[in-house]
């Protein structure tokens, strides 16, 4: 069956990469993502590029962790304003582009970056700070979805549900006030708590999911193999075009849950703040659809 999906907000499936300034270039509205291949292309037609990069390497990388040092030690606040600017400045300028133009290759390098074969652009036009967390790509770097992600999708949809319509309140609340029952008994043992924690909801998708099985006069609830999503496959969702389309740089809004002692009622209440300076994603653009 071909299906066709449509996502509502910016998804990310991430492919454990944590990018940083030398990674990637930001010029003429488009973050650049550069591979090893790029660099290794320019460094080439640059008599002695290879070891010029190498030296600008050592020289930026020891002042960092200088600047760093002296901060860790530092304790006049003003000085380490101070030192905090500079570190600012030499991170912002730790890519690509500062190396091209401390050769003054610097239009030759973003002219390279524009017609590498299969360069792997996106629109942006903001400043980037910090890292960004890249998405899946297949072998030839073109963004999909994986079948599994969809799948898990497509089960947590049918769990919600199941829960809300199909299965009768008492037995949700009987699993859940089991659940909590060991979770009270077991709470000074830290890895049984740490097991509670990640069976908690084992028994809602048995009862959502699980054929039951009779086995030895005994009824079975809770046999992996008669899970019957286990009869759904699921294949990858592709993108149409090319990632200058259909993907974009999200900033990500991560919270901190707080909890804090109330003195007048001596509850605990719980504040949610936002988190400083949190990453960037390569995320598929809402309204793009999945075949």
């Amino acid at each position: 069956m071909q299906l066709t999906l449509q996502t509502i907000t910016p998804v990310h499936v991430g492919n454990g990469e944590n990018l940083y300034d030398l990674d990637y270039a930001i010029h003429g509205g488009y973050y650049y993502r550069i591979s090893q291949k790029i660099v290794l292309d320019f460094l080439a037609e640059i008599p002695e590029g290879a070891e010029q990069y190498a030296r600008w390497i050592d020289r930026n990388s020891d002042e960092i962790d200088d600047l760093k040092q002296r901060l860790r030690y530092e304790k006049d606040r003003r000085r380490k304003g101070d030192f905090n600017q500079q570190l600012n400045r030499l991170r912002s300028g730790f890519n690509l582009i500062s190396f091209a133009r401390s050769i003054n290759k610097q239009n030759e390098f973003l002219n390279h970056l524009k017609t590498s074969s299969n360069v792997y652009k996106i629109p942006f036009n903001e400043q980037l700070k910090g890292q960004v967390r890249g998405a899946i790509k297949t072998a030839t770097g073109k963004p999909y979805i994986p079948g599994s992600s969809l799948k898990g999708a497509i089960r947590t949809a049918l769990l919600y549900r199941c829960l809300s319509e199909k299965i009768d309140t008492q037995s949700v609340k009987t699993v859940l006030q089991s659940a909590l029952r060991h979770a009270y008994e077991n709470g000074k043992d830290r890895r049984s708590l740490q097991r509670i924690k990640k069976t908690f909801a084992d028994k809602l998708e048995q009862l959502a999911f699980y054929c039951h099985t009779q086995k030895g006069g005994k009824l079975k609830r809770d046999d992996e193999k008669f899970d019957l999503l286990k009869l759904l496959k699921v294949s990858d969702g592709q993108l149409p075009g090319t990632p200058d389309t259909t993907m974009r740089l999200a900033d990500v809004q991560l919270y901190l849950v707080n909890k804090e002692k109330n003195r007048q009622t001596g509850k605990f209440d719980f504040k949610a703040t936002t988190q400083g300076q949190t990453s960037y994603v390569e995320a598929i653009k809402e309204g793009t659809p999945i075949s």
